[in-house]
């Protein structure tokens, strides 16, 4: 049985008669307990999952080698963790059907998705007979990472050593390997593999094909209805400028030539608004 005191003071009494002071709801109390205890159970219904800090060229082959032969001997799930996902322009799943992919993806999605290089690593997986699925992350960093491996109830990452001198990209997107051991709880084993080191900096801007060249047309449609909202938005703040413009002149507050360029700004901001409109279209 629980009183309310205050608003942020309970009495709570137990079945043994024991009064406790607290200063959390039960109910809320109860019902985050709940939530970590559904989550904990459907953590141990899985199979154990190992998650590999992946990228879409070949400069993360000893991770995947090793992330492979780990998942094989324990007989995991693995999950190919791609961080050449992340972009500051471009949103990995198409902004009009995102909800229809649900983690982790396939091979056969990861190509819907213009990810065919990622798909391909998940298939040889498969083909030495792991489980093996992928992940394409909207956030950048090692903390992102982490996060999803928790949320799959993995228990082992395997990141490449690399991390452990990293380069200035990688030190602005939070992806180092003391970015890792930061946020890293305790139960979750950080696997640093060597054989990578070779890689450069150079080597991440000469990234695959899929990416630059030839993109999912879902993608290119969604990038399609991101420029249409710009467009659309800075069309307008033109016409809106127009008008505060023409008003002011109108009322005599703004010199009269400055209508000009008021009727300049809403043509330009009329013709933005009505161009705004996606071109991309779906094979």
């Amino acid at each position: 049985m629980s009183l309310r005191l205050t608003d942020d003071v309970y009495l709570e009494i137990n079945p043994i008669e024991m009064v406790l002071l607290t200063t959390e709801e039960p109910s809320k109390k109860a019902n985050s307990e709940r939530r970590e205890m559904q989550l904990d159970i459907e953590n141990s219904k899985r199979p154990p999952t190992v998650v590999a800090c992946a990228a879409e060229t070949n400069r993360r082959a000893a991770v995947w080698s090793s992330a492979v032969r780990l998942a094989a001997a324990r007989e995991a799930r693995l999950i190919l963790y791609d961080t050449d996902a992340t972009s500051l322009w471009t949103d990995p799943f198409p902004e009009f059907d995102s909800g229809r992919y649900q983690h982790p993806l396939s091979s056969a999605e990861l190509r819907e998705l213009g990810r065919a290089d990622l798909a391909t690593q998940v298939d040889n997986a498969r083909a030495r007979g792991v489980d093996a699925y992928g992940w394409l992350p909207r956030t950048p960093g090692a903390e992102a990472l982490i996060a999803y491996a928790k949320a799959e109830g993995a228990d082992t990452v395997v990141l490449s050593r690399q991390l452990e001198a990293p380069s200035l990209g990688q030190r602005l997107a939070l992806l180092t390997a003391d970015n890792a051991r930061e946020v890293a709880p305790p139960e979750l084993t950080l696997e640093f593999v060597s054989g990578d080191e070779q890689w450069t900096e150079a080597s991440e801007v000469a990234s695959s094909p899929v990416n630059i060249v030839d993109a999912a047309a879902t993608r290119a449609l969604g990038s399609a209805f991101r420029a249409s909202r710009l467009l659309t938005a800075t069309g307008i703040g033109l016409l809106v400028a127009a008008l505060l413009l023409a008003g002011g002149a109108m009322w005599g507050l703004l010199p009269l030539p400055l209508m000009v360029g008021a009727v300049a700004l809403g043509i330009s901001g009329g013709v933005m608004v009505a161009s705004a409109r996606p071109r991309a279209h779906l094979a």
